[in-house]
């Protein structure tokens, strides 16, 4: 075992019934955000590459260990891979990546989702009327973004995000950053995004 460099240079954020949570990545553990968004001094992300620097795995990250404990490729080797590939792979703290959620809005009800995910889970399981609200994902307005290489959307249905859409018109280096989608295959993308979606390096769908 070496290190995770999306301890150093990715981050994740969700945003449940207003309050934030983070972690160094979509499958980590996350914790309650108690004070402004800071990549680089928030306490929670330092101690996470306090860990690592000293070569332990952290409490956050057992999704992982426990994958690479069954000999399975697990998140930390294939971000380590890419960041090896791109010339990022040090423990410089610097925001390259982000996984954004976009929130809870989707158009189905998947058996692999859940309420947490689905806008349309909610309306089945009959929530309440205040559990049901959808949920739309802000964070990225109180980040820095200059250096940013990849994004990688989840949800919810990344395509119904208009809120995704301002966040793509936001980023200044379009063209050095690779766009990576998780999406249920039937939202088929508005004129605007293709737009959007040609001034970037790569745009990537992976359906399911």
């Amino acid at each position: 075992m070496s290190t995770c460099i999306d301890a150093f240079k990715n981050l994740y954020v969700e945003e449940r019934q207003t309050e934030i949570y983070i972690a160094p990545c979509c499958l980590s553990k996350t914790t309650k955000l108690e004070s402004n968004l800071d990549f680089v001094k928030n306490s929670e992300l330092a101690s996470i590459r306090e860990s690592w620097t000293n070569q332990k795995f952290p409490h956050a990250c057992q999704n992982c260990n426990q994958s690479e404990k069954d000999n399975n490729t697990s998140r930390r080797i294939g971000s380590n891979q890419w960041y090896q590939d791109h010339g990022f792979f040090d423990n410089t703290v610097e925001l390259i990546r982000l996984d954004y959620w976009t929130g809870d809005l989707c158009n189905l009800a998947c058996a692999i989702c859940g309420p947490n995910n689905s806008s349309v889970w909610k309306e089945e399981l009959n929530l309440s009327t205040d559990q049901k609200k959808v949920v739309v994902n802000k964070f990225w307005k109180n980040l820095n973004l200059s250096k940013l290489k990849f994004v990688h959307f989840n949800g919810g249905e990344p395509l119904l995000s208009k809120e995704h859409l301002i966040f793509l018109d936001s980023i200044q280096n379009k063209s050095e950053v690779h766009l990576n989608y998780n999406t249920n295959g039937t939202v088929l993308p508005t004129e605007h995004l293709l737009n959007l979606w040609q001034q970037f390096k790569l745009v990537q769908l992976e359906i399911g």
